[in-house]
C-alpha cells in the first residue's frame, strides 16, 4: 500500500525511471536495484522505496517496448511477405 505522505509520488518515480533509462539504457533496472540495495544499507527507507518502484517501472516499460517492437516486427514481416508475393505475381505475369 502506498502511503501518500511517506512514499515517493508517481511522477517522481516516472521521472527517475526515465532518467535512469536515458543514462544506463538496458542496464537501468540493474542500476535501480543497486541503488535500492545501497539505500537499504544506508537505512534510507524513502530512497529504497523510490528505487524499488523505479525498478518495477523500468521492467514494465521494457516489457511494453518489447511488445510494441514485437507487434511492429510481425506487422513488418506480414507486409514484407505480402509485398514479396505481389512482386512474384507481377514478375510472373510479365514473363
Amino acid at each position: 500500500m502506498r502511503l501518500p505522505f511517506f512514499d515517493p509520488r508517481r511522477d517522481e518515480v516516472a521521472a527517475t525511471a526515465t532518467d535512469l533509462i536515458t543514462r544506463f539504457g538496458l542496464h537501468a533496472h540493474h542500476e535501480a536495484s543497486y541503488l535500492a540495495e545501497l539505500s537499504a544499507q544506508m537505512h534510507s527507507r524513502w530512497h529504497r522505496v523510490l528505487y524499488g518502484q523505479v525498478a518495477r517501472e523500468i521492467d514494465a516499460s521494457f516489457v511494453e517496448a518489447q511488445m510494441r517492437l514485437g507487434l511492429r516486427q510481425s506487422a513488418y514481416a506480414k507486409d514484407t511477405k505480402t509485398a514479396a508475393g505481389a512482386l512474384r505475381r507481377a514478375s510472373a505475369s510479365v514473363t
